[in-house]
């Protein structure tokens, strides 16, 4: 149900084709909700960004 309200919410439906970029953290029951359950419900696109690794100024 969440991820149907997340759908309605942000107008997504599977005759429109769209694509997520996924920076939230899949673990969490947001991130699962919001981008990954509500975007493969309409068939989207999922694309995920990479852990942020922050490098030391000295490298």
């Amino acid at each position: 149900m969440n991820a149907v309200t997340a759908n309605r919410l942000f107008d997504s439906n599977p005759i429109r084709h769209d694509t997520y970029l996924v920076t939230l953290p899949l673990f969490h029951s947001f991130g699962q909700t919001v981008t990954m359950n509500a975007g493969l419900s309409v068939g989207g696109t999922l694309v995920l960004l990479p852990r942020f690794e922050h490098a030391p100024p000295w490298r």
